[in-house]
């Protein structure tokens, strides 16, 4: 990928910094930090191939922050990036508040901040969805070319972030791994979304992935179903509406408040033949991600009639495959009119494809001993144990 780097804030020209400084807390300055995280995250990312153009307000330069703006701004809108980075810090005044924030404005910048946020929760605690915060308010977000990210990767008024945070090249490894997943995610999903060459195990693992991440976190849809339904609708991403509406199922409008494709639909009738409803509005998105989420959404909630519980309600949290497509049919209103579509989904689908694997969840409770010290003194090994779960103190020899 071609990326913007940009080190949040800058030092004035009366020496101040426009950043936050958690110091008083036992912390650490934002601007200086993140000025130190600069260059091996450069690094990291220049060795996983991407192209960086990193920048740093000039020091003691500028009077005001407003400043800092007008300088960024033309430099990260001069090339066609296909990101643009910055780097941040949180704070508070309490310094009991801990945890990482990866902020985005649109869906194709949530989907770079994704996997830079699953990699993050390896060292910090995601705030927000899944560390994921929508914001509209930030000049970075807002007027930039390309899509943007800003990561407040801690608190600098906490002291166990910060403690974290010491390692940079760790923290470095850890943004970069998530560009990298990021970068992989974004070519195979270009590629397939452009309706560009692909192999249908290339689609099961990209919708895949998507399935099985939101059955860990929601447990709405197992994941077996969701990509056997997404094989089935979209032709493993081959159907007009796939291409030109970024929908994976055929979804109609339905209370929908986003935008629709129009296209014929092909209904089957009670009586087993079939007809055309003409121009019937579908569902359309942004991102084939979107289009799984809100097929899982609308599993969830949609109401029919006069119901008074979601249609699908059996469906939610079922995990068995199996129970889940006879579910999905037997509803008071079937997903699907056509009677061969729950049958078609296993011998079809699930079956000969092993879609089964995403339903296996890692139940594993094995544990991991992270040591640090050592210390001298057994009094502030005890109360800096005290930052961290399940800690303890062991004496050494």
């Amino acid at each position: 990928m071609k990326l913007f780097l940009s080190v949040g804030h800058a030092r004035l020209k009366n020496g101040a910094a426009t950043s936050a400084d958690g110091t008083r807390f036992g912390g650490v300055n934002e601007y200086e930090y993140n000025k130190n995280l600069l260059v091996p995250l450069v690094n990291h990312l220049i060795g996983g191939g991407h192209e960086v153009d990193a920048i740093l307000c000039p020091e003691g330069v500028f009077t005001t922050s407003k400043e800092e703006r007008e300088y960024k701004l033309p430099l990260a809108n001069a090339k066609p990036y296909d990101l643009i980075l910055e780097l941040h810090l949180n704070a508070v005044d309490n310094p009991h508040v801990h945890g990482f924030e990866v902020l985005y404005k649109t869906e194709k910048g949530k989907r770079y901040a994704r996997p830079v946020a699953d990699c993050l929760s390896a060292l910090f605690t995601p705030r927000g969805e899944q560390g994921l915060v929508k914001r509209d308010d930030l000049y970075m977000l807002n007027e930039t070319k390309a899509p943007a990210i800003l990561l407040e990767t801690f608190f600098c008024t906490n002291i166990k972030d910060c403690f974290i945070g010491k390692n940079t090249d760790q923290v470095a490894a850890c943004i970069a791994a998530g560009l990298n997943r990021a970068a992989g995610l974004s070519a195979t999903q270009n590629s397939m979304e452009s309706g560009g060459n692909m192999d249908k195990e290339e689609f099961i693992q990209y919708v895949g992935s998507i399935a099985e991440k939101d059955w860990k976190e929601r447990k709405i849809c197992i994941p077996s179903l969701v990509i056997a339904q997404a094989m089935k609708e979209s032709g493993f991403g081959t159907s007009e509406l796939a291409i030109k509406a970024k929908a994976l199922f055929g979804i109609k409008k339905n209370g929908w408040k986003g935008k629709t494709y129009v296209k014929d639909a092909i209904e089957q009738n009670p009586d087993g033949s079939y007809r055309v409803d003409k121009n019937t509005e579908w569902r359309a998105y942004d991102s084939w991600e979107q289009s799984i989420l809100d097929h899982n959404d609308y599993i969830a909630r949609r109401k029919i009639g006069n119901q008074a519980r979601p249609n699908w309600e059996k469906v939610i949290g079922c995990k068995d495959y199996k129970q889940a497509v006879e579910n999905l049919q037997s509803a008071q209103y079937p997903y699907a009119t056509d009677r061969a579509y729950g049958e078609s989904l296993i011998k079809d689908y699930i079956l000969p494809y092993g879609l089964d694997r995403f339903d296996k969840m890692d139940t594993s409770t094995e544990g991991y001993m992270v040591r640090i010290g050592p210390f001298v003194c057994l009094a502030e090994a005890e109360t800096f144990a005290g930052h961290f779960l399940n800690a303890h103190v062991i004496k050494g020899e």
